[in-house]
């Protein structure tokens, strides 16, 4: 009977852990350029919305970077970026070439759709955005 309850009690904490998801995020530059994206947190503080943070991210043109890795508990294999980021800018040089916000209409960072997904395992996700010259209006 003791060998049973050991057995149960291992089953049920098996069962009952949360399991984890791996998601990896790297945004590709396939445009001529070498680009520097800033990703704006905010934070939302009664009437007023500050910027808490900036994040940089800089890729040379024809490279590939790694720009966010989170474990996510659970088996959902997406972020909603528009509760973390406010705004997302790209610049070459010191131009502005594209923003995002979530409602930006068409190709966005924001939506999954324009996202390649790679399933590496059973919850081990790689996504990866291009950028292309298109996308920044660069002829």
């Amino acid at each position: 009977m003791k060998k049973y309850s050991i057995i149960l009690l291992f089953l049920g904490l098996v069962v009952s852990c949360d399991p984890t998801t791996n998601l990896t995020h790297k945004i590709k530059n396939s445009s001529s350029r070498d680009l520097t994206i800033l990703f704006f947190y905010s934070i939302d503080q009664s009437d007023t919305l500050t910027i808490d943070r900036i994040d940089t991210l800089t890729i040379n043109k024809n490279d590939v970077k790694i720009w966010l890795v989170d474990i996510v508990n659970g088996s959902a294999p997406r972020i909603d970026f528009s509760i973390v980021f406010d705004s997302i800018i790209i610049y070459s040089d010191t131009s502005a070439l594209k923003k995002y916000f979530s409602n930006t209409q068409g190709k966005s960072i924001y939506n999954y759709k324009y996202w390649d997904e790679n399933k590496k395992g059973k919850r081990d996700y790689e996504y990866t955005f291009e950028i292309t010259n298109q996308d920044l209006n660069i002829k």
